[in-house]
């Protein structure tokens, strides 16, 4: 046999094989329950602590942000006026920080997107998901 139709005919099969692995292994939709995630093609329960999270969705609630103070004004959104300016002697200090709804930590009932990932034994949630316009 030709040894470039035998490299080509093993790359096709290793191609097919990886392409049959991957459909297998796709994306998947779950909800976060009170004690893990029920994945809606899976019949039982993961349970906390059995699967991963992507970092952005395990943020605190409320989070903080520090402001290190500078001679002048600047801005404060809602907490009262738009502008005001501090001391010089007040240094940093915390500014409470809107959270947008988007970035709350993940709690039971929200639905996800899960990656099943070293094939098939492990999962993460990627994101939190939502019906659009909802």
């Amino acid at each position: 046999m030709d040894p470039i139709k035998h490299l080509a005919r093993t790359l096709d099969a290793w191609a097919l094989r990886s392409t049959a692995r991957a459909a297998v292994y796709g994306a998947e939709l779950g909800t976060i329950t009170a004690t893990g995630l029920k994945l809606d093609r899976f019949k039982h329960e993961i349970p906390r602590g059995k699967y991963l999270v992507a970092h952005y969705l395990t943020l605190g609630w409320p989070y903080h942000t520090i402001v290190e103070t500078q001679t002048g004004k600047h801005p404060h959104g809602p907490s009262g006026s738009p502008v005001h300016t501090h001391p010089d002697t007040e240094g940093a200090h915390d500014h409470r920080v809107v959270n947008p709804e988007q970035l709350r930590p993940l709690q039971p009932g929200d639905r996800v997107l899960v990656i099943p990932v070293n094939e098939g034994r492990e999962f993460v949630v990627v994101a939190r998901v939502v019906v659009h316009g909802a």
